[in-house]
């Protein structure tokens, strides 16, 4: 489907929210679900909170996975990275310069043509621990992906300043979630975990953090058994609670799950 709102513009946000909730809700509908267990990784985690903000009946439980946008920018002019080095304010600079122009590294791929393939190895050979046939998966995953027309990767530009800072940041929308919420980062992540500490501490259902040990941002990935440990953890209570005929949450709603979904940045 394709993206024709305009970062920038009054309403932008908003609209382009809507564009991947209304995606996400058209599905569920197609797929007969009633009530999910709703998973959404980086940007994925953004617009499910999102989701669950306007159809909280919809949502069993909200798994926060490394979510962007979550807290507040630091103050214009400030380093927004403090505990990198200088030559990285430069790439910093060079980022922003292509970001606010809505150029994405999605669009680099596709124009580099026959080279895109060789760029996306580099890339994923540094990033992930992989070898054999799980390096060319993600591979062929990442390439395939990036290398189709453009859509929904042109809604980061509304959604998102350079950082992956919110520009309507979710910290300060988080009460307005009603489902039990779990929000799971990296030990090393690269996004910040006290951002999901301050949003947790502001909702008014349940809600925890769970740090998962030797993971960055693709905590799934980089430390799959520990995160999978988590996940049934999470279902299986859900499950339970169900079977004793009380609720999940702070609340006391039902836990009656009839079907689990995810969604990824």
């Amino acid at each position: 489907m394709p993206f024709n709102i305009r970062p920038g513009k009054e309403g932008s946000i908003e609209a382009a929210e809507e564009f991947f909730i209304d995606s996400l809700e058209e599905w569920r509908k197609a797929e007969g679900i009633d009530k999910m267990i709703l998973f959404g990784h980086s940007l994925g985690g953004y617009l499910s909170a999102c989701y669950s903000m306007k159809y909280p009946e919809r949502v069993e439980h909200l798994l926060m996975v490394s979510p962007v946008g979550v807290p507040m920018p630091p103050p214009p002019g400030s380093d927004q990275f403090p505990t990198r080095r200088r030559a990285n304010s430069v790439l910093m600079s060079t980022v922003r310069f292509f970001w606010e122009r809505s150029y994405t590294p999605q669009g680099l791929i596709r124009f580099a043509g026959p080279f895109g393939p060789s760029l996306v190895k580099w890339y994923t050979d540094r990033r992930f621990d992989l070898e054999g046939e799980e390096a060319n998966l993600i591979r062929n995953y990442a390439y395939h992906y990036s290398a189709r027309p453009s859509s929904a990767e042109s809604g980061m530009h509304c959604l998102l300043d350079v950082g992956a800072w919110g520009r309507k940041p979710l910290v300060n929308r988080v009460h307005a979630i009603r489902s039990p919420t779990t929000w799971l980062y990296g030990s090393v992540d690269w996004m910040d975990p006290n951002g999901g500490w301050a949003a947790s501490a502001k909702m008014t259902t349940f809600s925890r953090v769970l740090i998962i040990p030797d993971a960055g941002h693709h905590l799934y990935i980089d430390n799959t058994e520990r995160f999978n440990e988590a996940v049934l953890e999470i279902i299986e209570n859900i499950q339970g609670t169900a079977s004793a005929g009380y609720g999940a949450s702070n609340a006391g709603r039902s836990a009656t799950a009839t079907g689990t979904t995810g969604t990824t940045g």
